[in-house]
């Protein structure tokens, strides 16, 4: 009958039976020594023959993850990849028909808004947003759209495209540098925005990392394009267009209490040094169920302050949007 083979790290060949392996030894009944008790650092990774009491078979392939003759790992397991979860069987059908890579999260959300200061009223709000997780290299992408009667004039008519490129130096851990480059580009016709196009180019650090908590800030320059497009019904002729460049911060928070549920916050702040009084503050904050493995529910509050509004437009904005969401 065949006898199992244990190869040791100083060169030594054991031949018999395995026996069990835990808690971190092999425990092995040697032809020649009898029952040993080895460590399990001692011993060469490659994984030794079945034992003849657990013989495979060609139909049914015995499972790693199931097996005791796999080598034992550290105390907490290997360092899961970070990314999303592998695709559903659904989610692996529409990926296939629209080409979408494993580490591309894709949602879709609709949702409805209330919104107060520059813009008073309810709207109905479609969002798309894209994530690709490569490890050292985040991207994120995004748009937005509102259509509604608001301030008893006229649609919104406001959409906002924005990308942001994330790139860490060093291997993963808890805290890790990175690069930052994030462009947005917004127009509101109610804030008579033709367009507001802000490039930011920054450094940032990664506080504190783990498979519940992330807290991520940033700063460096901020590169704004904006053009004002005044029509008589508001009171207000053409505007110029303006080009500033200020210095921004943001810090970042995220928080998953559940596997089901998640918080996340924003704040953004960004003044021109030469202007003090020129100053913008945006604050997100965001609570999301996932429904199931597609469906998920999303309730965001944010305020805006904007201290550069041309007279006559509020500084000031708030907006509560629920939605829904579909991911794929």
């Amino acid at each position: 009958m065949a006898e199992d083979t244990l190869n040791l790290k100083n060169g030594e060949v054991l031949k018999g039976t395995l026996l069990r392996v835990a808690d971190g030894f092999y425990y092995f009944k040697s032809s020649s020594f009898g029952d040993l008790k080895i460590e399990a650092d001692k011993v060469l990774p490659a994984p030794p023959s079945p034992p003849k009491h657990e013989p495979t078979s060609p139909t049914m392939p015995l499972d790693p993850a199931k097996s005791s003759l796999r080598p034992p790992g550290p105390p907490n397991g290997p360092p899961e990849k970070e990314g999303p979860p592998p695709p559903t069987p659904d989610q692996a059908f529409l990926r296939r028909l629209l080409h979408i890579p494993r580490d591309l999260h894709v949602e879709l959300n609709l949702g409805l808004d209330v919104m107060d200061g520059q813009n008073t009223g309810e709207s109905l709000t479609t969002a798309l947003s894209m994530n690709y997780d490569k490890g050292r290299y985040f991207n994120s992408a995004g748009a937005e759209y509102q259509y509604a009667k608001v301030n008893g004039e006229r649609n919104a008519d406001r959409y906002e495209v924005k990308y942001r490129l994330v790139r860490y130096f060093g291997s993963p851990g808890h805290m890790r540098y990175f690069s930052v480059i994030y462009n947005t580009y917004e127009h509101d016709a109610i804030r008579l925005l033709d367009y507001d196009y802000n490039a930011y180019v920054g450094l940032g650090l990664d506080v504190y990392r783990s498979p519940r908590i992330m807290l991520r800030a940033a700063a460096g320059p901020n590169f704004e394009f904006r053009n004002f497009n005044g029509l008589p019904a508001f009171g207000i002729l053409d505007l110029p267009s303006t080009r500033t460049t200020k210095v921004f911060a943001y810090e970042e928070f995220q928080y998953r209490p559940l596997p089901f549920l998640s918080i996340e916050q924003f704040l953004l702040y960004k003044a021109d040094p030469s202007e003090t009084r020129n100053y913008d503050i945006r604050a997100t904050l965001g609570i999301k169920s996932q429904l199931d493995e597609h469906f998920s529910l999303t309730v965001q509050y944010q305020y805006t302050f904007d201290n550069s509004s041309p007279t006559g437009i509020s500084q000031k904005a708030s907006q509560l949007t629920s939605s829904l969401g579909y991911s794929f």
